[in-house]
């Protein structure tokens, strides 16, 4: 999957909200790479949300500054008091569908077109479905998360809901299955516990022969690496 390309791609009538959520960010990057798609896809609400620390460092450390800011997109960054801001997702939305990319793709160079990068793509009509279901828990989260902000990212918000009242509905049931069996569910921070904890309450009662993991760092001592093994109990795990 070439990130920046798949979110260029129309959709029924197209999207009129994009929202994108990174760590790290290189305005150049984003203007350049993902920003045209956005626009292409027919988005003409738009925001970025990245993490605090991280735009203030874009700004100043002598990186090339914002041009489109302010005119094609709002920047809003979560407190810092609230801890990192990691996510890394893609939602767009229209009046007849809607569809986000979930992944590993920071706002930079070399998150968008150059590192080996995993994303999965997950796209949804107006009536109620699994991934309907999970495409409202997304927004749920990022409207959660733009919950203090002010100016034309609130504006951006409102927007969005008045267009899309369908994606404002509760979710109910997190966990979705889906016709094959498998489950769909989106799990992020704060809830009513951790990840680690909500993911591994769907495996409870299932025999995990095989635990895949993949990441570009680790703790010193593998503190998350034992607790996947102690909370899945896998027969095996693979490293990557």
């Amino acid at each position: 999957m070439i990130l920046p390309e798949k979110v260029g791609k129309r959709k029924g009538r197209g999207f009129h909200t994009t929202i994108v959520t990174s760590f790290a960010l290189e305005f150049r990057a984003f203007e350049e790479i993902l920003l045209p798609q956005i626009l292409a896809s027919g988005a003409t609400n738009i925001v970025l949300i990245a993490d605090e620390r991280m735009s203030s460092l874009s700004l100043s450390d002598g990186s090339t500054l914002p041009t489109q800011l302010g005119c094609d997109y709002a920047l809003h960054g979560p407190p810092a008091s609230a801890g990192l801001f990691h996510p890394k997702i893609i939602l767009q939305i229209g009046r007849d569908g809607a569809r986000v990319f979930v992944g590993s793709a920071n706002a930079t160079a070399a998150g968008l077109v150059g590192n080996a990068e995993i994303a999965i793509e997950i796209s949804c009509e107006t009536e109620p479905s699994p991934h309907q279901a999970f495409v409202r828990s997304v927004w749920h989260y990022l409207e959660r998360t733009l919950g203090d902000a002010e100016g034309a990212v609130r504006d951006a918000v409102l927007w969005a809901r008045d267009r899309a009242k369908w994606i404002t509905e509760p979710v109910g049931q997190v966990v979705q299955v889906l016709p094959d069996g498998s489950l769909l569910a989106f799990f992020a921070v704060p809830g009513k516990s951790g990840i680690l904890e909500r993911f591994a309450e769907q495996l409870a009662d299932t025999t995990v022969e095989r635990l895949i993991v993949v990441s570009p760092y680790w703790d010193d001592d593998l503190a998350a690496l034992d607790a996947l093994r102690s909370a899945l109990k896998p027969t095996a795990i693979d490293v990557i």
